[in-house]
């Protein structure tokens, strides 16, 4: 008799328990690994494995899953309202696209939460009207990721982001018990992948600074944000940010 997983896992693909390795994140999230055949890759790139976890990356031929937990998916929340505020009070144009599963050569990612900004969303917003926003997000990688939380396996995200196009990448982590983790990293730095103190889309933004914010709307909610936002700074002029978004 199949087992559960056996049962919910894609057709094409048959995998049990005993293949995968069970790991906790630093959040509590339930992480899954399998390793992927090289006749099983093409299929797992393309497959939705949201019945086995809500966000899923391949590379190297492993496929890693992840169940997230109440605080992982509550801090997600509050930084996706964070960046909308941030954007809003910049009145710099912000298309999510949340857990879009980006493609690169043998490996696709699914972040938490990913953006385009300014020029870029408004071609997105365009491409989303003429029914070819899917087409537009294959071919046209975000201004910005975030992940949340920190599993075994994560050190190599940096790179993969990197080689997908993606200009910066978030790493937040707000595990009980700890200090609340903030780390912009600039990734098409000609050296490679390196943590910046100040954002990319937000270049008068700290890394200080937003775990501040999010500290605060983590303990009093995220209404007062806003306004918490709108007292650190004026309103700029333009739109930021004034990197070109790609083709």
């Amino acid at each position: 008799m199949a087992t559960p997983l056996e049962r919910s896992t894609p057709a094409g693909i048959a995998i049990t328990h005993a293949d995968m390795e069970a790991s906790r994140g630093s959040m509590g999230s339930t992480v899954w690994r399998w390793r992927c055949s090289p006749e099983d890759l093409p299929e797992a790139l393309e497959r939705d494995w949201r019945n086995l976890g809500r966000r899923a990356w391949i590379e190297a031929g492993t496929v890693t899953l992840v169940s997230p937990s109440y605080s992982h998916e509550r801090c997600s929340r509050h930084v996706d309202s964070i960046v909308h505020a941030l954007a809003n009070s910049r009145a710099l144009v912000c298309e999510p696209a949340a857990g879009t599963r980006w493609f690169g050569p043998d490996r696709a990612v699914e972040a938490d939460e990913s953006y385009y900004l300014g020029e870029a969303a408004r071609r997105l917003l365009a491409a989303g009207r003429a029914g070819s926003g899917d087409a537009f997000t294959r071919s046209t990688p975000p201004q910005l990721v975030i992940e949340v939380e920190r599993t075994h396996g994560d050190a190599g995200k940096p790179e993969l982001y990197r080689a997908l196009g993606v200009p910066e990448f978030w790493r937040i982590d707000a595990a009980a018990g700890s200090a609340l983790i903030v780390e912009f990293i600039e990734l098409q730095h000609p050296d490679g992948p390196r943590p910046v103190p100040k954002s990319l889309a937000f270049p008068d933004l700290g890394d200080r600074e937003l775990a501040d914010i999010l500290s605060h709307a983590m303990d009093r909610g995220i209404q007062g944000v806003p306004d918490l936002i709108a007292r650190r700074r004026p309103a700029p002029d333009r739109e930021t940010p004034d990197f070109d978004p790609g083709p």
